[in-house]
Parts: C-alpha cells; structure tokens; sequence
C-alpha cells in the first residue's frame, strides 16, 4: 500500500474521492444510458446500474477513512 494522505482536522476531504468516483461512473457510460432511459423508458441494464451503486458505495466507505489513503484511486479500492 501507498504513504497515508492527512489532511487538517484529521478528516478526509470528499472532493478527491468524489471526482474519481465521477471519473469511474463517466468510463461507464452511465449518464447516456440514464439518459437513453429517460428518453425511451427503457431500463438501465442492471449491470450497469449495479457498478455504478458500487462505485457510490466505495466513494462513501473511502470518504469515512481518516486518513486517506494515497493511493485511493488505484482499482484495488473500487468495483471491476
């Protein structure tokens, strides 16, 4: 594992966390097929939307550790 990330207060920011998840859930596709689904009304196909709760669910727990660590953005701390 990587060196540990400690920020002031001893708190881990979200926003670093926040913008790898984004950039997870954009290589997905997941808002052209959010937006395929309210256009059509066809459903998101499940193993889309079950990576993307996934993805939610790992920023959440990663966002709880303090502190963070460096190397958060590697997969091994994300859904494949």
């Amino acid at each position: 594992m990587g060196r540990i990330i400690a920020f002031p207060g001893g708190r881990s920011l979200p926003a670093p966390v926040d913008a790898e998840a984004a950039r997870r859930v954009a290589a997905l596709g997941y808002e052209r097929w959010a937006a395929r689904a309210r256009l059509t009304g066809a459903p998101i196909p499940p193993e889309i939307r079950h990576l993307k709760m996934q993805i939610d669910f790992a920023a959440t727990m990663l966002k709880q550790l303090s502190p963070l660590p460096e190397d958060f953005r590697s997969d091994g701390f994300w859904p494949a």
